[in-house]
């Protein structure tokens, strides 16, 4: 998807280097209720691999986390990227759906989500989640890398 329709291609052709990857961001924020989070796919062509997170930032200080590294099997993804059970859907529109399915761990602060490899005392509970954003832009996406210096 892109051209006439002024949005930013969901793919691009990879480059040579191994880890060449493409990212697909999402970071939100309810100000009604507290919470924050951001998701992430991203797409590593030259090795096969798939990986995503979710994190959650909760109301009382807790982060509750979710991470997936999987094969990215022989197809690039297309339409709805997925990975695990986190998917970024985008519409002809323009607008996105943000769905999730799984499981997360809670930990107690920010900080310690990225030690939990090590540390898995640092896991306070695990808790069945899901999750659908709906997502529509209310201006035209702003193509950054048309007005960069090359």
């Amino acid at each position: 998807m892109s051209g006439d329709d002024g949005m930013e291609p969901l793919r691009h052709a990879p480059g040579p280097h191994p880890d060449w990857n493409e990212s697909y961001y999402f970071v939100f924020s309810d100000t009604r209720s507290g919470l924050n989070g951001m998701t992430r796919l991203g797409f590593k062509p030259n090795k096969n691999e798939a990986m995503t997170f979710l994190l959650l930032f909760l109301p009382d200080g807790r982060v509750a986390g979710f991470q997936a590294v999987e094969e990215m099997g022989l197809a690039w993804p297309r339409g709805q990227l997925r990975v695990a059970g986190m998917s970024h859907k985008r519409w002809a529109d323009g607008s996105w759906v943000y769905s999730f399915r799984g499981r997360m761990v809670v930990v107690g602060e920010p900080e310690e989500f990225p030690k939990i490899g090590g540390h898995p005392e640092l896991i306070r509970e695990t808790l069945p989640a899901s999750m659908d954003i709906s997502f529509a832009p209310i201006h035209a996406t702003y193509e950054y890398t048309r007005h960069m210096i090359h």
